[in-house]
């Protein structure tokens, strides 16, 4: 029976879809590897590697996001239910890592440039990303900008998925290339200085 605002999709059909991009699932775990061996100064082999990685980290879990809560199973009150869990998930492992980080800053009286008192409540809520200014942007965990971002992917994907399962697929493709260029209009004054400094 079809229950408002629950999956309509059968477990036996999601399981086999899973079943079938577990190479895609293996190879997002080959470029996490990358991406935090290259965080670890071992930029010389990874920085390629690392660079496309997280393009194809994000690409792959709008993917994942669209398999296992298809758009047609999206219903308004939808909302809670699917974005609740994953923000928890996500602000239990930033606040873990966070409070790790500020007990060995304490403990061992270590001089950190990314640590700036300015910053904490926007860390803490994961909304640092959406200052203009490095020292917020960069701050405590710096590359924490990557659960802020994955945070708003998650509010966003249930009113887009609602708002686009209506839409003829030709006008989703221009859609998405028009956002692209878009894309690319606003970044192309920002040269790979900027972002590395």
């Amino acid at each position: 029976a079809f229950v408002p605002g629950k999956p309509t999709t059968p477990r036996s059909m999601i399981s086999d879809r899973r079943s079938k991009v577990l190479p895609l699932v293996s190879l997002r775990g080959l470029f996490c590897i990358a991406i935090a061996l290259f965080h670890s100064n071992v930029r010389i082999v990874f920085e390629q590697l690392a660079g496309c990685g997280v393009v194809f980290f994000f690409v792959m879990s709008g993917f994942f996001m669209a398999l296992q809560h298809p758009a047609i199973s999206i219903e308004e009150r939808y909302h809670k239910r699917y974005f609740l869990p994953k923000a928890l998930r996500l602000y239990a492992i930033h606040w873990l890592a966070l409070l790790l980080l500020l007990v060995i800053h304490f403990l061992f009286n270590t001089y950190d440039p990314h640590i700036t008192w300015k910053a904490i409540v926007p860390n803490v809520l994961l909304l640092q990303s959406y200052f203009p200014d490095k020292e917020i942007f960069f701050s405590f965990n710096s590359v924490s900008w990557f659960l802020c971002s994955i945070l708003c992917c998650y509010f966003c994907y249930p009113f887009l998925a609602h708002a686009l399962k209506s839409m003829r697929l030709k006008y989703r493709i221009l859609l998405m290339l028009a956002l692209m260029a878009l894309y690319g209009v606003a970044l192309y004054p920002i040269g790979s200085e900027d972002v590395i400094t």
